[in-house]
């Protein structure tokens, strides 16, 4: 319990000085473009600062994409991780069709039996407890070693 609990803080440590570190470059980069406009010169930093002062909504929807792509990454990012703790399972894993914002995962078991599914069950189980579930469903399909090239393959996951 104690090296969990240790394992948390350090995680969360990480975050926050990744945070600072962020904080502090974007602050330099402020400070850079004042000195620069000081002297009439527009960099980068100040025109980007421009589009979202003169076209606000269009600034926010690509901020909204971008963050949208940034949480799909880290979800399938989630859901790899575990798959690769289960990976002695698995004959083949892909993303079969990536919608909007869902993940079907098809995956071929080596032996395809209710205790090896009973893994993927249970994460699924759990990852519909998550605040984020609902916007970013994970679907798991298992097929037949018999149907494993029938798969429509979007990305294979490699374990």
């Amino acid at each position: 319990m104690t090296q969990e609990v240790e394992v948390k803080k350090t995680t969360l440590k990480n975050d926050v000085d990744k945070i600072h570190d962020f904080l502090s470059h974007l602050t330099k980069k402020a400070g850079s473009s004042k000195e620069l406009l000081g002297f009439g010169v527009t960099d980068s930093f100040a025109q980007e600062i421009e589009k979202i002062r003169t076209a606000p909504l269009e600034a926010m929807l690509k901020t909204w994409e971008s963050l949208e792509s940034s949480v799909k990454e880290m979800v399938k990012g989630f859901v790899i991780s575990f798959l690769q703790t289960e990976k002695d399972k698995i004959e083949k894993a892909v993303i079969s069709s990536p919608e909007d914002t869902s993940f079907k995962i098809s995956l071929v078991l080596k032996d395809d039996s209710f205790d090896n599914r009973l893994a993927f069950y249970d994460f699924a189980q759990e990852y519909e407890c998550l605040s984020f579930s609902k916007r970013y469903p994970i679907i798991f399909s298992f097929v037949s070693k018999s149907l494993a090239d029938k798969i429509n393959v979007v990305e294979n996951i490699e374990l």
